[in-house]
């Protein structure tokens, strides 16, 4: 067996079927991967109560139709999920959670264009507030991103919406991405400054 040229069985099987196979195997295990999504969830204060313990009472209200609803603290959540992996998706459903307490009153949203669809499942409105809201992305190709926004009150007292939760069917994990105020800072630790006496020099390039 010492004299057996390896070579001569080796290359025939790469230049073969089996080098066809090993292919496609390690194609076909890259797409089975969970495929990456990313989201971006940023809170901003639309109205909040700035009194503290004062007998001074600031609401913002909020018509619908003849109806009026009052809010102490009103949050604007903007959320982005785009498509970062390598697979289309001709729908992709998907749900958001908020924590107890927390409600949504109303959902805006945008689309790329005419050709991507954003569906809202769930009734969302002042008189019908809701933590739980479900969505349809038709389509979610590669690249492809979609935003909305949740004006969403807390309980009087809370500082902030609490964590939102966002989950779907599809075989797919979620990524965070920088929020805008974070790529800000992130930026601004990028530019080098140093003094000369009084006067703070930054160097940009």
């Amino acid at each position: 067996m010492a004299d057996v040229q390896w070579y001569h069985i080796v290359a025939p099987l790469l230049g073969g079927g089996a080098m066809g196979a090993i292919i496609n195997s390690v194609v076909a295990s890259v797409r089975n991967r969970k495929q990456p999504v990313g989201r971006r969830i940023e809170s901003i204060p639309v109205f909040k109560n700035t009194f503290g313990d004062s007998s001074l009472k600031a609401l913002i209200t909020i018509s619908e139709g003849e109806v009026q609803h009052h809010y102490q603290n009103l949050f604007l959540i903007d959320i982005q999920i785009v498509n970062k992996g390598n697979c289309d998706f001709e729908s992709f459903p998907f749900g958001i959670t908020l924590i107890e307490g927390d409600q949504v009153v109303y959902v805006d949203y945008k689309s790329q264009d005419r050709h991507h669809d954003l569906r809202v499942s769930t009734t969302v409105s002042p008189s019908s507030p809701k933590n739980e809201i479900d969505f349809v992305l038709k389509p979610f190709n590669r690249r492809d991103f979609y935003s909305l926004k949740l004006y969403t009150f807390v309980l009087e007292g809370k500082e902030k919406p609490g964590p939102i939760d966002i989950s779907t069917t599809e075989p797919i994990r979620f990524t965070d991405m920088p929020t805008i105020g974070e790529l800000v800072a992130q930026a601004a630790e990028a530019v080098p400054v140093f003094g000369i006496g009084p006067l703070k020099v930054t160097l940009k390039g």
